[in-house]
């Protein structure tokens, strides 16, 4: 029986059938390009998730609970505004990017990517000049630390060179260059560990923790900008820094189109996504954030599979849907959904029992509360891990109207769940809100 053909044999149970349809699938995945690509990318992006986890695990227990806090909510103020701005502009550029290369037209591949650069470069500088203007207030009602100001506004200028790595990644993956890709983002978060926990041991406190991950960003962003660069000197014969963004003519309402309702569904799930921290520190305090931001870092190792296997599989969908292979698009979904993210779901669900033994031996009693608050992220990290084919599927077909209404009802919901869910005065709620956000997404 093979993976497709779903038609019972005599004496054969449906369960059987299912199960061995399954194994099929994943037998036939194993020798696939696209395993290769997607075990790459998620290799690597493992073993990034254990090196920032294990750098988050020694700085909170240098730090303790309060001062952790402080430092996740330093940082997490002027991500929250530049994605406010953010338009994720590489998934525009890897949708366009791969319709191009399709079409062989290397003028307006080269032209879409400075295009993207040229967008984030400005959202980067937007997003500096709001942090300097919010800044003082941030200090005094959310992080409750002296000095936090100076370092949101050093933090966000660190986003101008990284906001190179969104259409370099962009490039790169619709080319193929997984394991280049790989390798550099190893080696960036590499350079970040060493700096942070270097700082921190030096003395430097929380301000180590900002000036490491500056130094991380902008490492990541001149490596991957440097390597695209080449690779689209290679393949298309020219530097997409010579690019005419007249070549665009006739596409530029649709790719317009497509990145201004990305940034309006980014938009209405900002505060979904990164309001949680903000709104907990300003109703609960910084040592209720350091509680919930160990948590999440444990549970980042899982959330931090998804964008890998999502980078892999995106050129393949926006490809077959460009050439109308529904096939090959039905084919590669199924395959991936039996075959990867759902066993990695359930694996997921299988290490819970390890979860709480894992933190008090490594942070000891003084994180306690961050244990049941980590059983219920992880939960909700697994089912966002199962279905992470969705979004990208939207993506490729340009479903873009529909994901911003999704988006908008779900983070709405989000932001008036974690404002009640604060006034408990601990962590847990927000626990439950992303647990009830993942499965209704």
């Amino acid at each position: 029986m093979t993976g497709d053909n779903l038609e019972e044999r005599p004496g054969q149970g449906h369960g059987d059938g299912l199960l061995q349809s399954v194994s099929a699938l994943i037998a036939r995945a194993r020798g696939t390009k696209f395993l290769r690509d997607a075990g790459t990318m998620t290799g690597a992006q493992f073993l990034v998730a254990i090196l920032s986890f294990v750098q988050g695990i020694i700085v909170a227990a240098w730090l303790g609970p309060e001062q952790y806090g402080v430092a996740l909510l330093i940082i997490s103020v002027p991500r929250m505004l530049f994605s406010v701005l953010d338009a994720k502009t590489s998934a525009a550029a890897v949708k366009f990017i791969s319709e191009f290369k399709a079409e062989d037209s290397a003028d307006r591949a080269r032209a879409m990517c400075k295009l993207g650069y040229l967008v984030d470069m400005v959202i980067a500088g937007l997003t500096f000049g709001l942090v300097a203007v919010t800044a003082g207030w941030a200090e005094n009602n959310v992080a409750h630390g002296s000095g936090a100001a100076t370092l949101m506004i050093w933090y966000s200028a660190a986003f101008l060179p990284k906001s190179l790595v969104g259409t370099s990644q962009a490039l790169l993956s619709v080319n193929g260059n997984f394991k280049s890709m790989a390798i550099l983002q190893i080696i960036a978060k590499l350079v970040g560990v060493v700096a942070v926990l270097a700082l921190v041991l030096s003395g430097w406190g929380v301000a180590g923790v900002i000036y490491g991950r500056m130094i991380e960003m902008v490492f990541a962003g001149i490596s991957l900008a440097i390597l695209a660069g080449l690779v689209a000197r290679d393949i298309w014969n020219g530097s997409w820094l010579r690019a005419r963004l007249g070549s665009l003519r006739g596409y530029r309402r649709d790719i317009f189109r497509f990145i201004g309702f990305t940034e309006l569904t980014e938009l209405a799930g900002v505060l979904g996504k990164q309001g949680d921290v903000i709104i907990l520190g300003y109703f609960s305090g910084a040592e209720q954030v350091g509680f919930f931001g160990l948590a999440k870092r444990l549970t980042g190792v899982v959330s931090m599979l998804v964008q890998p296997l999502q980078t892999v599989l995106y050129p393949r969908l926006a490809k077959s849907w460009a050439t109308s292979d529904y096939v090959s698009l039905r084919r590669t979904i199924k395959r991936f959904a039996l075959g990867i993210s759902g066993p990695l779901a359930v694996l997921v669900l299988l290490s819970l029992p390890l979860v709480g033994p894992f933190i008090r031996l490594l942070v000891g009693s003084e994180f306690e509360p961050a244990v049941p608050v980590a059983y219920v992220i992880l939960t909700a990290a697994a089912a966002t891990l199962a279905c992470s084919w969705l979004r990208t599927l939207f993506h490729a077909m340009g479903a873009v109207r529909f994901l911003l209404i999704n988006s908008t009802i779900v983070n709405v919901l989000m932001v008036i769940a974690y404002i009640f869910a604060s006034q408990a005065g601990d962590a847990m709620g927000i626990a439950w809100v992303h647990l009830a956000s993942a499965v209704l997404f």
